[in-house]
């Protein structure tokens, strides 16, 4: 199992506005989809990355891209 938060919270001005961004690495594995309201409340944004070496991982971006608007609508 890989769950990784590569810094659990920082602070970034934002057009004068200060975000609280927290980066948390899932390494595309799928078991972390159902823990997705967790993962994605109160989120307003997402990026998403693949591994060029891998066109399967590119292939999945549709599907953790409409996992987190389903999830973020909830």
């Amino acid at each position: 199992m890989h769950l990784q938060c590569a810094n659990p919270s920082a602070r970034a001005a934002v057009t004068g506005s200060t975000c609280i961004v927290q980066i948390w690495d899932t390494a595309g594995q799928e078991r972390f989809q159902s823990l997705g309201v967790a993962f994605y409340r109160g989120a307003d944004c997402c990026v998403l990355v693949y591994d060029v070496n891998s066109q399967k991982t590119f292939d999945n971006l549709d599907n953790w891209r409409d996992e987190f608007l389903i999830q973020v609508r909830c």
